[in-house]
């Protein structure tokens, strides 16, 4: 029990302090990681505009942190509910237990993510792109 929890701690804390360090990367410099997606299809993909959406919550501009990706801003409080409770999951419990409800709603999640992504590249709903 002690070594999972060490182990979800210390990848916690290396994701904490890489997503604090690109997001301080990003704020001083302006550059950011490019969507291979985009560059390659010029599609938007799903995902587009996160680290924008990221940062304009940061400075606390909630407008443009929904401009940039709607569905994402809207949806990841309660993604991150679920992330978190897999993880409790995991550390209280020494063999797995079936979250069958959790890993549906996941897959739901999944499927409306990839539906906003095919909607957001539509031209007539151009307002689902990143500003």
């Amino acid at each position: 029990m002690k070594q999972r929890r060490k182990k979800a701690f210390t990848a916690l804390a290396i994701l904490m302090f890489a997503g604090a360090a690109y997001a301080l990367f990003m704020y001083f410099t302006g550059l950011g990681i490019p969507c291979v997606f985009h560059k390659i299809t010029t599609l938007w993909c799903p995902g587009c505009g996160i680290s924008r959406m990221i940062l304009s919550v940061l400075k606390l501009d909630i407008y443009a942190a929904f401009r940039c990706n709607p569905f994402l801003f809207v949806t990841l409080p309660l993604f991150l509910m679920a992330i978190a409770r897999k993880l409790w999951v995991y550390l209280k419990y020494e063999s797995p237990i079936n979250d069958k409800w959790l890993d549906r709603c996941l897959l739901v999640y999944a499927a409306a993510l990839v539906i906003f992504g095919i909607l957001r590249n539509i031209p007539a709903l151009d307002f689902l792109a990143p500003q």
